[in-house]
C-alpha cells in the first residue's frame, strides 16, 4: 500500500507521497523503494495513486484515451467519462481497493478542480471533492491514530507562526509529522503499512505543479551512538527519477505505476535509519499492550539530572500499531541521587492480573521515582533502573 496525504487550501494544494511498492505472490513478499506514485495525463489531469498497483496499470490507459473528454463540468458526473471508465475498471476488477487524490487544471483560467477517488472492487467508484481547509490522506497510512488532526494541527499552527511560509516549508511541515507518527507507531510500522521513509513533496498552485526535487543532510547523534546521512531525489542523467544514497552512491530508479512490474527483490531505502530499531509490537507478540520506563540521565558538571517518562503503549488496527495510551513523565537535579541510576534508557514490561488492575489503579506522575512501588512491578528494578 502506500500513503498519499493532500492538504488543501482553495486553489492550492500540497502532496506529500511515498516510494515503496509491496509484491505478494502465496507466501512471498517483498518491498521495493521504486515507484513514483504521480501519473500526469496530457498536462491537465493529475493523479497520486495508492492501493492495488493493478487496478491502475488497467485503468491509467483507458481514462488517457478518454481525456479530452474529461472537462471541469463532467469531473464529477454519475454518468461522466472518467466515472464511466473507472467504473467500468472496478467491475472489472477483483483486487484489492485502490484511490487517487487528483486534479484538474484549466487551460483556460488556469485555475484547477482537485478531488478524491475512491475503487471498490466489483462495485465501482466514487468521485467527489477534495475538501478544503483540511488533510485528506489514502493508502494504508490513513490509519495511523491520530494522523489526519496532526497534520491540521501542526499547518495550522504553522501557518499562524509564518504567515508568509512557503509551500515548500509546508510540505516539509507535513512530511515531518507523518514521519514522526510513524515513528511513534514502532519502526516496524513502515513495513507492516507499505510505506517509504523518504517522501516527496509536491505543490499545485492555480494552474501550475511542481514535484520538487531535495538534497536532505543530517544526522544522529547521541551518547548510544552516532551517524551521518545525506541522500537526494533528483534525476539522473538519463533524466530517470531517483533516489541517491550520498553516503555510497547507492541509486534507486523510480518507476511510474504503469511501468511497476512484480519482483521479489527487496530494495529498502533507509538513509536515516528510522526503520531499524527494536519495536515492543514484534518482541511482545502475544501482548495487546505493554508498558515503557524510560530513564535518561546527565552526569555533566554544568548540569546534573535524571529524567523519567512512564507510559502504556497499546497495540491498534490490524497491523499491531503502536499507539500511547498515555504518558508520565518526571525530573529530579539531585546530585547525591544521580550515581544510583544506571543510565538504562528503555525498560519495557509486561503485567498480568492482580498486578496489572493495582497498577492501572494507582498509576501517576507522582509514582516515577517511588522505588518501593515501581519494584513491586519491574523484577529487576532495583538492578537495572536503580541501585541503592
Amino acid at each position: 500500500m502506500t500513503i498519499v496525504a493532500a492538504y488543501r487550501y482553495d486553489d492550492t494544494c500540497i502532496y506529500v507521497s511515498d516510494f515503496r511498492v509491496t509484491s505478494r505472490c502465496q507466501e512471498n513478499r517483498a518491498i521495493q523503494d521504486a515507484c513514483l506514485k504521480f501519473i500526469d495525463i496530457d498536462k491537465r489531469l493529475g493523479l497520486f495513486l495508492a492501493g492495488d498497483v493493478s487496478f491502475w496499470q488497467n485503468a491509467v490507459p483507458e481514462i488517457q484515451d478518454i481525456i479530452n473528454s474529461i472537462s471541469y463540468e463532467n469531473l464529477e458526473d454519475m454518468e461522466g467519462p472518467l466515472k464511466e471508465v473507472l467504473d467500468s475498471c472496478a467491475f472489472r476488477h477483483r483486487g484489492s481497493s485502490a484511490a487517487a487524490i487528483g486534479f484538474l487544471i484549466n487551460p483556460n483560467d488556469y485555475g484547477n478542480r482537485q478531488f478524491v477517488i475512491r475503487i471498490t472492487p466489483g462495485m465501482g467508484s466514487i468521485i467527489s471533492e477534495l475538501p478544503n481547509n483540511s488533510c485528506t490522506l489514502i493508502g494504508s497510512g490513513a490509519i495511523i491514530p491520530n494522523i489526519k488532526d496532526g497534520i491540521e494541527e501542526r499547518i495550522e499552527y504553522f501557518l499562524k507562526k509564518f504567515k508568509d511560509a512557503s509551500l515548500y516549508e509546508l510540505g516539509r511541515e507535513m512530511r515531518d509529522e507523518i514521519k514522526q507518527s510513524l515513528k511513534e507507531c514502532g519502526s516496524s510500522s513502515f513495513s507492516k503499512l507499505g510505506i517509504s521513509s523518504c517522501m516527496a513533496i509536491s505543490m499545485l498552485e492555480k494552474g501550475y505543479f511542481q514535484i520538487t526535487g531535495e538534497e536532505i543532510n543530517g544526522g544522529h547523534y547521541s551518547d548510544t551512538g552516532s551517524f551521518q546521512f545525506t541522500y537526494s531525489f533528483t534525476r539522473d542523467n538519463n533524466n530517470q527519477n531517483v533516489l541517491v544514497n550520498g553516503m555510497n552512491d547507492d541509486s534507486y530508479v523510480l518507476n511510474s505505476v504503469t511501468e511497476t512490474t512484480v519482483s521479489f527483490e527487496e530494495r529498502i531505502f533507509d538513509p536515516e535509519r528510522v526503520e531499524q530499531g527494536e519495536d515492543p509490537s514484534i518482541i511482545y507478540l502475544e501482548a495487546n499492550f505493554v508498558y515503557l520506563l524510560h530513564q535518561w540521565v546527565v552526569a555533566e558538571p554544568s548540569h546534573e539530572f535524571i529524567y523519567r517518562s512512564l507510559s502504556r503503549i497499546d497495540f491498534v488496527t490490524e497491523k499491531r500499531l503502536c499507539n500511547k495510551a498515555y504518558t508520565f513523565k518526571d525530573c529530579i537535579e539531585d546530585k547525591n541521587e544521580i550515581k544510583h541510576y544506571p543510565d538504562f534508557r528503555d525498560k519495557y514490561f509486561v503485567l498480568e492480573e492482580p498486578l496489572l488492575s493495582k497498577f492501572e489503579a494507582e498509576v501517576n506522575q507522582s509514582v516515577l521515582f517511588n522505588h518501593s512501588w515501581l519494584s513491586q512491578f519491574i523484577s529487576d528494578y532495583f538492578t537495572v533502573l536503580f541501585v541503592p
